[in-house]
């Protein structure tokens, strides 16, 4: 369990090191000129800001996602509180960026449209990774041995409430 002041540092190589990093990201924001893709590099880098998950009190979830028997209590949450953070996220080895219905800079043509991305998920699939985000959006990162860093930058701030994502 990650003190307060801790900063989480994870690296993943293998399919349960990114299930792992999946799990810290989801519900994350991404504003959508905090992503690029370095061909040159070939890396893959989005600033976003992460739900943490593992400082949410158990007690304040929904019903449906309480579980008396769980083998984790986060006791560093006991205010009730959630938290978010700012953290980086970047894919190393990536010969080929992909993207299905996402904007990777904001749309200047339909102001306070677009601007934000809620990604839901990592799904390593052999020499893939495949970010799917809310309203269909994906992000398909392909190459051999891609190798996923998850760092947060900055100190957590309180959030009002659980994460919510437009359809």
């Amino acid at each position: 369990m990650l003190e307060s002041s801790q900063r989480l540092k994870i690296r993943g190589r293998g399919v349960k090191d990114v299930v792992t990093i999946s799990g810290f990201v989801q519900d994350a924001i991404i504003a959508a000129d905090e992503m690029t893709f370095e061909q040159e590099n070939r890396r893959f880098v989005a600033i976003l800001n992460r739900f943490m998950w593992e400082r949410t009190d158990p007690s304040t979830l929904p019903e449906s996602a309480q579980d008396e028997q769980a083998d984790a209590k986060f006791e560093d949450a006991s205010d009730g509180k959630y938290w978010r953070v700012q953290s980086a996220l970047v894919v190393e080895r990536a010969s080929s960026a992909k993207r299905k219905r996402i904007q990777t800079q904001p749309n200047k043509s339909l102001p306070g449209k677009d601007e934000f991305h809620y990604l839901l998920s990592i799904v390593p699939e052999g020499d893939q990774l495949t970010l799917y985000f809310a309203g269909g959006g994906m992000i398909m990162l392909a190459g051999p041995a891609l190798e996923v860093f998850l760092e947060d930058l900055s100190d957590p701030w309180p959030t009002p409430q659980m994460p919510v994502h437009p359809d």
